[in-house]
């Protein structure tokens, strides 16, 4: 079982795949420059993201539930903050924090923390790997 706290740090979820994205793309001959350039097209997809990740807690009383393995001190006390211990009594139990990983990422994850941390790193590398849009018009 793992001890202190459950839950995914904001920094393991943005910085970690950011900065992975942008050593991997500078080391593919990227430049980092390029981020400067980078477009925002799909911000109905973020939106529709977080609604769907929000609604997940909403369906457990506004609580994200836990794996017991990972859960540190909510196995003594059921529940701390925003975290509930999972259990036959949670919903959608497989879109909880069940996913487990050592250092330097230690805590509880759901698939849904994985997959926006898989996000920020492909979109970082892309953008730092793609040359910016020229300016396509006739003149």
């Amino acid at each position: 079982m793992a001890s202190g706290f459950p839950g995914t740090p904001l920094v393991v979820l943005v910085l970690v795949p950011l900065v992975a994205g942008l050593l991997i793309g500078l080391a593919t001959g990227g430049n980092i420059g390029n981020l400067a350039h980078m477009r925002f097209r799909w911000p109905w997809f973020v939106l529709a993201v977080l609604v769907i990740r929000e609604a997940v807690i909403l369906a457990n009383g506004a609580r994200m539930p836990v794996t017991p393995d990972l859960a540190g001190v909510l196995v003594q006390r059921g529940h701390v903050g925003q975290y509930v211990l999972m259990s036959s009594s949670t919903n959608l139990n497989w879109l909880a924090d069940w996913i487990g990983f050592p250092w330097p990422v230690r805590g509880a994850y759901s698939p849904g923390d994985l997959l926006i941390a898989l996000g920020i790193g492909i979109v970082t590398l892309l953008a730092v790997v793609q040359s910016p849009a020229r300016d396509t018009k006739l003149e």
